[in-house]
């Protein structure tokens, strides 16, 4: 998932960007697409004015897009989704963690899940509870790479110590919010 900003959206689509703003809003409100606002872990406040980055509720829809947009066959989609693998692994990870808890006119999930960049290096999901900041860095690799993030989601790579956890483990452990259908 890279950042974005609605003016560069635009851009690519030839709209305005409010225009894409009420789209992305509207398919918001549906469940269909995430957007996730910076989040200052320092202040522990979020930044709607920064980029965004978007996620899908359901992968396939960003594999149905794919094949769409650049008329791929059965084939060539299963060389897509090895060479993206593990941007839909973090995309999963992301929709999975805002599914779960999510509680409509409760507890929206905008306004606890975030991400946090710098310039050196970018914090994939950030999650703010009343006591803490909880993040988390989606490395899906052979070689997993050290991060910033309190939790690492790797591959296959399981330590408890390092906080190194395996996206399968974690996908299948979370919950889905029982406010959601």
């Amino acid at each position: 998932m890279q950042r974005a900003d609605y003016r560069k959206i635009a851009t690519s689509i030839d709209a305005h960007h409010m225009t894409v703003g009420d789209m992305i809003e509207t398919l918001q409100r549906a469940l269909i697409v995430f957007q996730m606002n910076y989040l200052d872990i320092a202040t522990r406040k979020f930044l709607p004015r920064k980029q965004k980055k978007f996620a899908f509720s359901d992968i396939s829809l960003v594999l149905a897009l794919r094949s769409y947009i650049y008329g791929l066959t059965w084939e060539d989609l299963v060389w897509e989704i090895e060479k993206i693998k593990p941007h839909l692994v973090e995309n999963l990870i992301t929709s999975t963690a805002i599914i779960s808890i999510h509680e409509p006119y409760r507890k929206e999930w905008w306004t606890r899940i975030g991400y946090y960049y710098t310039e050196n290096y970018e914090i994939d999901l950030v999650l703010l509870s009343k006591t803490e900041v909880q993040s988390y860095e989606v490395k899906y690799a052979e070689k997993a790479e050290a991060t910033r993030a309190k939790i690492t989601i790797t591959k296959d790579d399981l330590d408890i110590e390092r906080m190194r956890i395996p996206a399968a483990y974690l996908l299948a452990t979370t919950p889905k919010s029982q406010k959601i259908l």
